[in-house]
C-alpha cells in the first residue's frame, strides 16, 4: 500500500499528507501476523524434508464445468517432468473463503516478513497493475467502485496483494492485506488513467520538444496507414508501450525471484497495439529539412530507437517469462466498448495517399487497433490460464470471474528426479487420470545452477554480514524514494569546494519553482570559521546551478548552508563535503545531457535519469594515471554488455578523468558504474549509483 501511496503522493501532491497519514496509522495500530503456515504437507499431514533434492511444487486447478473439481486425491494427478512421471508426495487442498472482517487481515510488519508470507504457495499473490498510459481518465473513474469492491468483498484473509504502475520500479512493491487505505485511495484519488489526458511525463515532452513542429513552425503531421497524425502523438504511444512493457517485464522478473508459487497480475489496461518497425515512417523523417542539423541529432536517435522496436516479439518473449516464473495474468479493460483508438485530444485525419497495402479506412484502421488491443489482453490470460475481462461495461461481474478462477486449488508436491542444478527450465504436465477434467496448472520452472546452489548454501552456513559495497553504492538512492523537490550534492578537490543544486523534474513543473530559483550556498570549515557565501540562479526550465568557492585555509569537513528561494516558496538544505579520501581521484561532479556527443551538459544532483539522456560524470585527477577501467553494473553487481567511455582532458582546475554513458539501451532500473584507476602500486576502487526511469 506504501507504493500506491508513493504514487498518489508524486502525482497528486494535495492528498499526500492524508494518504500518507492513514497509511502510518494502519502500519502503527496493525498487531503482528501470525507465522506463516508450513510448507506442502504429506496426505498425513507431516511435511517432509530431504537434503540435497529440489522439491518442486505445482498448483494446479481441475475444473469441470467451469468450476473447481473438490475431493480428488493425489493418486488422481500425473505429474511430468520434461515427459517424465513424477511421484507425488505431497497433496494440499486450498479453498478461498472471502472474508470482509477488516479486523481478520493483518499487514506484515516488515519486508522480510511479507517475502516469506508471499513465498508460502498456501497464500494467494495479486499484483494490481494500473496501466496509467493506457487508460482513460474516464476508465479509471469507472474501475474504482468494482475495485474498491473486489478488495472489500472477495479477498481472504490470507490474500497478499500491492500495486504497481510504470511510474514505479519493482522494488517499490509493497505487499500487504489490509486493505481499507487502498479502497480509500482507488475510489477518491481515480484519475489516474492518461491516455486522454493532458498530462506528460519528462520524457514525452522531450519528445513533443523534438516532433510536435517543422523548424519553420508548421505542426509535424506524418501518414499513418490509413490515417494521418501528429508525429509527437505517435512517438509518445510508442514510446509508452515501450515503457509499459519493460515495467510488466522488470515486476514479474522480481515476483519471480520472492515466490515459487503462482502470482496473478490483475493488469487494469485495454491492451497494446503492438507496435513494429516502421521504416516507412523513419524514411520521412529521415528526409525532413530539420534531419541534418545537429541540435536534432539527439531526436533522429530517439526516433530511431520507438520506430525500430518489435513489441510483437516483446509480448512473446512476456508470455515465455510468464510460464518460466508461474505468473498468470488477468487483463480488465476499463475502458469499456469503444471504436476509436486514437484519444479524442489528438490529431487525426485521413491519409490522401494510401498504399496498396494500407487499411481503406481511418475507421476501419481505429477498429482494427481497438481489437488488437483487445487481443493483446486475451493472449496474455489464454497463455497463462488466465481470464479476461474486455468488451464489456460489466466490469464488476468480469472482476468476480477473476477471483473464483482461484477461489481453491490443489498444491502438489515432488522431488524431481533430476536433481542435478543444471539452470535450465524444465517443462511441467500435469494430468488427471479421471476424464472429463480440464487442468489448469504450473506449466515449468528454472532450475538453480550448481553456482546459485553452492552460494545459497554458504549463505545459509555463513554468519550474518553487512551490506555489500554494491548495496551500499545503491544506498545512496533511497532519498530519491521520498521525491523531494530540491537535491543537493557537494564535491572537494584540491582547490574548490562544490556545490549543485537542482530542482527535481516533478517541482520545475510547479508554478512556484516554474521561473527558476535564487539560491545561495554558505560555506564553513570545520572550525566554524566562514570560507565563503556564493550566490547563483537557476533559469526557467534549467533545473540545477553549480556554486564554487576555493578551499581556502581551514581543514574539512565543510559545512554548507543551501537557501533557494522561487516565486512563493523557498528550500533550505545543510549538507557536509569531507575530504576526497582517495589519493589518486577527488570527489565526482555528475551532468546530464542528450544522448548527442556534442551537447551541453548540465551540472547534476538528483541522479535519476531519462533513457533518452546521457550520463557524464568526471572526477579531478591529482596524478598520472597507468591504469583506468569501466564498466557497468545492474542492481545485483553483475556486469553488463554496454560500454562506458573513459578519457582524459584538462579542465580549468586539472586533469580530469571522465565517464560517459549513452543511456537509451537500459530499461528503467538503478544500475552502478564501476571505476578502477591506478598508478603504480597505488589503486582506487569506485562505485556509482545512479537511476534511469522511462
Amino acid at each position: 500500500m506504501t507504493s500506491f501511496v508513493r504514487w498518489v503522493c508524486t502525482t497528486m501532491a494535495a492528498a499526500c499528507v492524508a494518504a500518507a497519514g492513514a497509511t502510518l496509522v494502519a502500519q502503527q495500530t496493525s498487531s503482528p501476523p501470525p507465522q506463516p503456515p508450513p510448507g506442502p504437507q504429506t496426505p498425513q499431514g507431516q511435511p517432509v524434508f530431504r537434503a540435497g533434492v529440489n522439491l518442486i511444487t505445482v498448483d494446479a486447478y481441475p475444473e469441470r464445468d467451469g468450476k473447481i473439481v473438490p475431493d480428488l486425491k493425489a493418486s488422481d494427478f500425473e505429474v511430468y517432468e520434461d515427459g517424465k512421471l513424477q511421484k507425488v508426495e505431497t497433496f494440499n487442498f486450498v479453498r478461498i473463503e472471502p472474508d470482509p472482517t477488516i479486523a481478520a487481515r493483518k499487514d506484515p510488519n516488515t519486508v522480510a516478513e511479507s517475502k516469506a508470507l508471499a513465498a508460502d504457495p498456501a497464500n494467494r499473490v495479486f499484483v494490481l497493475y494500473l496501466d496509467m498510459y493506457h487508460v482513460t481518465i474516464a476508465g479509471s473513474h469507472d474501475i474504482r467502485k468494482p475495485l474498491a469492491d473486489v478488495f472489500t468483498e472477495l479477498m481472504s484473509p490470507n490474500d497478499l496483494f500491492g500495486i504497481m504502475t510504470p511510474m514505479l520500479r519493482p522494488q517499490d512493491l509493497a505487499l500487504g492485506r489490509v486493505s481499507t487505505g487502498v479502497e480509500e485511495q482507488l475510489t477518491k484519488y481515480w484519475p489516474w488513467g492518461q491516455r486522454d489526458s493532458v498530462i506528460r511525463d519528462p520524457q514525452d515532452q522531450l519528445l513533443e520538444q523534438c516532433f510536435t513542429t517543422h523548424a519553420g513552425g508548421q505542426q509535424w503531421i506524418v501518414n499513418d496507414g490509413a490515417s494521418q497524425r501528429l508525429l509527437a502523438d505517435l512517438m509518445v504511444d510508442r514510446r509508452r508501450e515501450v515503457a509499459t512493457i519493460d515495467s510488466v517485464e522488470a515486476m514479474m522478473r522480481y515476483l519471480g525471484a520472492i515466490r515459487e508459487g503462482r502470482k496473478s497480475i490483475l493488469l487494469i489496461s485495454p491492451g497494446w497495439v503492438l507496435y513494429q518497425r516502421d521504416d516507412a515512417l523513419l524514411g520521412q523523417i529521415t528526409t525532413a529539412p530539420e534531419a541534418a542539423q545537429p541540435w536534432f541529432q539527439p531526436c533522429m536517435q530517439a526516433a530511431q530507437t520507438l520506430l525500430s522496436i518489435d513489441d510483437q516479439e516483446r509480448m512473446r518473449e512476456l508470455l515465455d517469462l510468464a510460464n518460466r516464473d508461474n505468473v498468470t495474468f488477468y487483463p480488465v479493460s476499463p475502458n469499456g466498448l469503444e471504436v476509436f483508438d486514437t484519444p479524442i485530444n489528438q490529431t487525426l485525419g485521413a491519409n490522401p495517399n494510401p498504399g496498396p497495402t494500407t487499411v481503406p479506412s481511418v475507421a476501419l484502421q481505429e477498429l482494427n487497433r481497438t481489437r488488437a488491443r483487445s487481443d493483446t489482453d486475451r493472449t496474455l490470460a489464454e497463455n497463462t490460464d488466465g481470464v479476461a475481462v474486455v468488451d464489456t461495461n460489466d466490469l464488476r461481474s468480469g472482476l468476480k470471474r477473476v477471483m473464483d478462477d482461484q477461489s481453491a486449488y490443489y498444491l502438489l508436491g515432488y522431488y524431481s528426479t533430476n536433481a542435478k542444478p543444471d539452470g535450465k527450465y524444465h517443462k511441467l504436465q500435469v494430468k488427471m487420470k479421471q476424464p472429463g477434467i480440464t487442468m489448469k496448472a504450473r506449466r515449468g520452472y528454472v532450475a538453480p545452477t550448481a553456482e546459485a546452489s553452492a552460494a545459497a548454501a554458504a549463505a545459509a552456513a555463513a554468519p550474518p554480514v553487512g551490506p555489500s559495497p554494491v548495496d551500499t553504492a545503491l544506498g545512496s538512492l533511497k532519498t530519491l524514494d521520498k521525491a523531494p523537490d530540491m537535491v543537493t550534492y557537494g564535491a572537494a578537490s584540491a582547490t574548490d569546494l562544490t556545490v549543485i543544486v537542482e530542482l527535481s523534474s516533478g517541482a520545475v513543473e510547479h508554478q512556484t519553482w516554474s521561473q527558476g530559483a535564487d539560491v545561495q550556498a554558505t560555506f564553513t570549515d570545520a572550525a566554524g570559521a566562514s570560507v565563503g557565501t556564493v550566490k547563483g540562479h537557476i533559469d526557467a526550465g534549467a533545473r540545477s546551478v553549480k556554486l564554487q568557492t576555493p578551499v581556502g585555509f581551514g581543514a574539512g569537513p565543510w559545512r554548507v548552508f543551501v537557501h533557494a528561494t522561487g516565486r512563493d516558496d523557498s528550500h533550505d538544505d545543510r549538507l557536509q563535503i569531507a575530504p576526497p579520501p582517495g589519493a589518486l581521484l577527488g570527489d565526482p561532479l555528475f551532468f546530464r545531457g542528450t544522448s548527442a556527443a556534442q551537447a551541453s551538459l548540465r551540472p547534476v544532483a538528483d541522479l535519476e535519469f531519462s533513457r533518452l539522456e546521457r550520463l557524464h560524470i568526471e572526477w579531478p585527477l591529482t596524478g598520472a594515471l597507468d591504469q583506468r577501467t569501466a564498466r557497468l553494473l545492474d542492481r545485483r553487481g553483475q556486469a553488463l554488455p554496454i560500454d562506458v567511455t573513459l578519457t582524459e582532458r584538462q579542465g580549468t582546475s586539472g586533469s580530469l578523468l571522465a565517464a560517459d554513458l549513452n543511456l537509451a539501451p537500459l530499461a528503467a532500473a538503478d544500475y552502478i558504474i564501476e571505476l578502477n584507476v591506478g598508478h603504480g602500486t597505488d589503486a582506487e576502487h569506485k562505485l556509482i549509483a545512479f537511476r534511469v526511469i522511462q
